[in-house]
C-alpha cells in the first residue's frame, strides 16, 4: 500500500500538498463523466458511432429516449457508449482527447503502478468547468468553487481489507480529510442490478465487528434521480 502511495505521490504530490481531500471510493468512470462533459459535447459522434457498426439494441434505445418513450437518462446512455466507444482502438485520437478535455476540467489520473489494481483521480474543485457538468447537477452556489483549496480524491473502489488499508494510508498522507463517501460496497441477498442500497451497517469480516453509523444519504436525497 506504501508503493502504490509512493506512485501517487509522485505523479501528483504537488496537487495534493497542503489541500482539504473529499476521499470517495467509487469506480473511474462516474465522477469523470459528471464533471468533463466530454459525451454530451460528442453526442452526434457517439451517435454516429452505434449507427456505422449497426449496434441495433443502441440505435432502438437511443430513439426511444429522444421521442420520450422510455424514462432513461440520455446521459447515461451517451455515458455507456462512450465506454464502448474508447475500447475500439481505431478510436484513439479521440481518447487522447477525451483525456484532454478532462486535464482541462482539473482532472488528474493516476494509473494503479504493479502494486495494487486500484486507479486514482485527483479532481480539483477549483478548476471544474460549471457550463460542462451534467444537467442533472444542481446549479446553485457552483462560484463558491472558484475559490476552493480542496480536492476530490477518488478510486476505483477496492474490497475488503484493501479497502481498509488503502483509506489507512490515504490519511496518513493528506493533510485533511473533509469528508469521506464510499459508493458501491453494500450487499444485499435480494436484489436486482441497478437497485440502490443504502446502509447504516458495516460488518468486519477481519476484525469480526460491527459498525453503526449514521449514513449521509437517505431515499429521498435519490427518489428524484431513480427512473426505474
Amino acid at each position: 500500500t506504501q508503493r502504490w502511495w509512493l506512485n501517487i505521490a509522485q505523479r501528483a504530490g504537488p496537487i495534493l500538498a497542503g489541500r482539504p481531500v473529499y476521499f470517495i471510493s467509487s469506480n473511474t468512470h462516474s465522477l469523470v463523466n459528471l464533471i468533463s462533459g466530454y459525451a454530451l459535447e460528442h453526442e452526434r459522434e457517439l451517435i454516429d458511432y452505434i449507427s456505422q457498426i449497426q449496434h441495433q439494441d443502441l440505435l432502438r434505445e437511443y430513439q426511444a429516449i429522444q421521442a420520450e418513450e422510455v424514462k432513461s437518462s440520455k446521459e447515461n446512455f451517451l455515458y455507456y457508449v462512450l465506454k464502448k466507444y474508447c475500447a475500439d482502438p481505431e478510436h484513439a485520437a479521440a481518447c487522447r482527447d477525451k483525456e484532454c478535455a478532462e486535464a482541462d476540467a482539473g482532472i488528474t489520473i493516476v494509473p494503479s503502478d504493479r502494486y495494487l489494481d486500484v486507479d486514482a483521480q485527483i479532481i480539483e474543485l477549483n478548476r471544474i468547468h460549471p457550463e460542462r457538468l451534467d444537467p442533472r447537477l444542481p446549479r446553485e452556489h457552483l462560484e463558491r468553487l472558484r475559490t476552493s483549496q480542496a480536492v476530490i480524491f477518488n478510486i476505483d473502489y477496492p474490497l475488503g481489507l484493501a479497502a481498509y488499508l488503502i483509506l489507512s494510508e490515504v490519511t496518513q498522507n493528506v493533510d485533511r480529510i473533509a469528508g469521506l463517501y464510499s459508493m458501491g460496497k453494500a450487499a444485499t441477498l435480494n436484489g436486482r442490478i441497478g437497485d440502490i442500497i443504502i446502509p447504516n451497517v458495516v460488518y468486519d469480516e477481519h476484525s469480526q465487528n460491527t459498525f453503526l453509523f449514521n449514513n449521509g444519504f437517505s431515499a429521498s436525497d435519490l427518489a428524484p434521480y431513480l427512473v426505474y
